[in-house]
C-alpha cells in the first residue's frame, strides 16, 4: 500500500468534501496507444492548464506559444511511443463532457482555462461511454536497470483543474499501486513537486514502498 501518498490524497480530499461537488463519474483505465493515441492535444492540454493553475514546475515553463505546443506534442508522443515499448505505463481518468460544461468557471481563482491554447476538452467517443474527454493522467516510468529493477519513477501526477476535488487523482494512483505490483516494482519514486490536488501541493521528493 501507498500509505504516505494515500494520507496525503486524504488529507487534502478532507476539505473538499464539505463542497457541494458530486462525486465524479470519471473512469479510470489503463492506457492503450491502439485505443488512445488521439488523446495526444488533451494530453498536453492538461499539462498546460495544471502548470498555469498551480504554477506547477513540469518540464515545460511559459509562455505557452504554437511553437512550445507542438514541442510537447513531439514529448508527449514519446511517452506514448514508451507504452508501446513497455517502458512505460499510463492511468488515464475520462470523464462526462457534460459534466465538464456544469462545472466551466469553478476554478478557485475564477479563471478560465480553456483557452484557445488550453482546450483540454478533446471529446472522445467510445462504444461503452459515448462523448467522454481526458480528466487527468499518472505515469509509471518502468527504467531498465539491473542495481534497481524494483524502482518504478511515478510522473506527471495531473489533474484536469475543471474536476479537482472529486477523488480523480486518488482513483488514479490506487489503480496505478495495482499496476506497478504486478510490475514489481515495489519502491516508488516521486519527483519534486510533481503533482497539485484541490490547489494544495503534495510532496517533494519522496520514496513510497509497497508491501
Amino acid at each position: 500500500m501507498i500509505a504516505a501518498l494515500r494520507a496525503h490524497f486524504e488529507q487534502a480530499e478532507a476539505s473538499a468534501s464539505s463542497s457541494s461537488m458530486a462525486p465524479s463519474t470519471s473512469e479510470v483505465l489503463l492506457f492503450d496507444p491502439k485505443t488512445h493515441s488521439h488523446l495526444l492535444s488533451s494530453f498536453v492540454d492538461i499539462h498546460i492548464a495544471c502548470v498555469l493553475h498551480d504554477n506547477l514546475v513540469a518540464t515545460f515553463l511559459p509562455p505557452f506559444t504554437i511553437e512550445k505546443r507542438a514541442t510537447m506534442i513531439k514529448w508527449w508522443q514519446a511517452r506514448f511511443d514508451e507504452v508501446s515499448r513497455e517502458q512505460r505505463v499510463i492511468i488515464i481518468g475520462m470523464g462526462s463532457a457534460s459534466e465538464a460544461d456544469e462545472l466551466a468557471g469553478l476554478a478557485d481563482d475564477g479563471q478560465q482555462y480553456e483557452s484557445e491554447a488550453i482546450r483540454a476538452r478533446q471529446d472522445v467517443k467510445t462504444p461503452s461511454s459515448g462523448n467522454q474527454i481526458l480528466t487527468g493522467y499518472v505515469c509509471l516510468h518502468k527504467p531498465v536497470s539491473e542495481t534497481g529493477p524494483f524502482r518504478g519513477p511515478v510522473e506527471k501526477l495531473l489533474v484536469n483543474p475543471r474536476f479537482r476535488k472529486r477523488g480523480i487523482a486518488r482513483e488514479m494512483m490506487d489503480k496505478l499501486e495495482v499496476v506497478a505490483r504486478k510490475e514489481r516494482r515495489t519502491l516508488l519514486v516521486s519527483q519534486r513537486a510533481f503533482m497539485f490536488l484541490s490547489s494544495q501541493r503534495i510532496g517533494d521528493a519522496s520514496v513510497l514502498m509497497i508491501k
